[in-house]
């Protein structure tokens, strides 16, 4: 009886020994092949869609700087002498711009955006909770004031709408960014009246 488990328990041995041997069969390797291949593609097909996604951040990111530096230069100016405040603007069109203007005083600097995206619509939202919806340009301006004299800042945005020479107030302006190629791919800058500048989902109530 021990004779014979030994032998038994032998043959086991050599048989688990023999299967290490063999290693992977073919439909195990064809299985992890094809697994891989799926993988694969399904990375080279979304390669395009996540270079257009960081593409469209980088550039709304770039614009909101740019309104951020605006806004930074027209605070620097509280405590100066009003004939030597200058008043930093800047210029969007809605009618599938690709770039926006940035003023000092009367004197632009064209600033254009990466290729393959434009501005297709400006939003406005009032302090009532209304929106404006369909506005061809909108200026927005920093610049020191006798209220923000007062309070030590000159953060608050003034906006100009469509060339109106009155500013209208907000509470706050949506610059929706879009890819040319992908209308589903899009972004806006939101501006506060309040001096925040954010990168936000446009406003969907406006068609």
């Amino acid at each position: 009886m021990l004779l014979m488990f030994s032998f038994n328990k032998k043959n086991l041995i050599k048989e688990s020994s023999l299967n290490l041997a063999k290693g992977f069969s073919m439909l195990e390797l064809m299985i992890v092949i094809a697994i891989f291949a799926i993988m694969t593609t399904v990375l080279i097909v979304d390669i395009p869609n996540f270079r257009n996604k960081s593409t469209l951040d980088l550039t709304v990111s770039e614009v909101a700087t740019n309104i951020r530096g605006a806004q930074v230069y027209g605070a620097a100016q509280v405590g100066a002498d009003s004939t030597t405040q200058v008043t930093y603007k800047l210029s969007f069109g809605s009618n599938n711009q690709e770039h926006f203007s940035l003023y000092k005083d009367l004197v632009p600097t064209e600033i254009n955006l990466n290729g393959g995206f434009q501005i297709t619509k400006i939003i406005l939202k009032d302090n009532s909770g209304g929106l404006k919806c369909n506005i061809g340009t909108l200026d927005v301006t920093y610049k020191a004031n006798s209220y923000t004299e007062s309070i030590g800042t000159a953060l608050e945005a003034k906006a100009y709408v469509d060339g109106e020479s009155g500013d209208t107030p907000f509470n706050y302006v949506d610059i929706k960014i879009q890819s040319v190629k992908n209308i589903s791919l899009s972004n806006c800058v939101r501006i506060y009246a309040n001096g925040q500048i954010a990168v936000a989902s446009c406003t969907t109530s406006c068609p």
